[in-house]
């Protein structure tokens, strides 16, 4: 009995952590006005509910480089993901996340070397929680 009960357990058991497994995301990729700088955003999951561990890949005439973060969505798409670049030189990734707040991603090209800067704005509820700390 123990045993014919077993296996129907594995299988629900393996069933429903594959069903919470997620895997890679939708990649965006942008280009600059001139075209010689090009962006792609790519990202991954390892569960559903885990936030999406982003890679940025910056090319330039001079070479690449890439930096990573978290970000919590559910996907990477035109909904979550804001692209400007202000020059040729200069762009601006604005990933707006689930709670309302947004991770600006700052990328700046001088000389075909690579800068990147950090902004994040709070959401409303984010702020309220951390004023009522004080």
């Amino acid at each position: 009995m123990k045993n014919s009960l077993l296996l129907p357990a594995l299988l629900f058991l393996s069933l429903a952590l594959f069903s919470c497994m997620a895997g890679d995301i939708d990649s965006i990729h942008t280009v600059s006005p001139q075209g010689n700088r090009e962006i792609t955003i790519s990202g991954s999951k390892t569960f559903k509910l885990d936030p999406i561990m982003v890679t940025c890949l910056v090319k330039t005439e001079k070479g690449e480089k890439d930096f990573s973060f978290e970000f919590v969505a559910a996907d990477l798409n035109a909904e979550t993901v804001e692209i400007e670049w202000r020059d040729n030189d200069k762009c601006f990734l604005t990933f707006k996340q689930k709670d309302g707040g947004k991770k600006i991603q700052h990328v700046d090209v001088t000389d075909g070397q690579v800068a990147v800067r950090q902004e994040i704005e709070l959401s409303d509820e984010s702020k309220e929680l951390l004023e009522n700390l004080h």
